[in-house]
């Protein structure tokens, strides 16, 4: 009888206390999650993600795939909401791998949103660093307003940056150059 009873008080305390775990973790998420004031404040359910990636697979065959520390989905706007994230993007020649301290990724749209700043690299040495960035997937452009491009030899500081990652064109307004020239490297020739 005894044994009945501690086993059934043993069964109560493990509910209460998966209870009480997940209502802490629930009060850490709410706390945690960060906000977009493009999403809206009525985002509705969310996901929440530690040590995250996701991966967007387009019909068009393209492949974006977004690496996280934390993040947060919201079903209702389709908004993911991550930190620390690097996101890589396929290139011709390679990968374009762009990192930043926050993005908001409009799934529906195709859009991310680094308002926090961004940098971005290919595998032939260019970057680019700006204060604030945005990545638009369906057309495939990095754009931001105000940039520095680096690249071997060549260092461009400008406005209105439009990075086709695809097409390997880098376009910048009221450029101001310094160029290196003792660093410049001989394009190769493909044939």
């Amino acid at each position: 009888m005894i044994g009945r009873l501690l086993s059934g008080v043993a069964v109560v305390l493990l509910f209460a206390g998966a209870y009480l775990m997940a209502l802490n973790v629930a009060r850490e998420a709410r706390r945690t999650a960060p906000g977009d004031s493009q999403a809206g404040d009525a985002v509705g359910p969310q996901i929440i993600l530690r040590g995250v990636e996701m991966v967007e697979m387009r019909r068009e065959g393209q492949v974006y795939r977004l690496v996280s520390d934390n993040a947060s989905y919201s079903i209702r706007s389709g908004y993911a909401f991550a930190s620390n994230v690097t996101l890589l993007l396929k290139e011709r020649e390679g990968d374009v791998v762009v990192t930043a301290p926050e993005a908001s990724w409009d799934m529906n749209e195709g859009r991310i949103d680094l308002g926090k700043g961004a940098s971005a690299k290919d595998g032939f040495g260019w970057t680019a660093v700006s204060p604030r960035a945005g990545v638009d997937l369906n057309a495939e452009v990095i754009t931001a307003e105000d940039a520095r491009v680096e690249g071997p030899g060549l260092s461009v500081e400008g406005s209105n940056l439009r990075w086709r990652w695809q097409d390997g064109t880098v376009v910048l307004d009221s450029p101001k150059s310094r160029i290196l020239p003792e660093k410049v490297r001989i394009p190769e020739k493909r044939g």
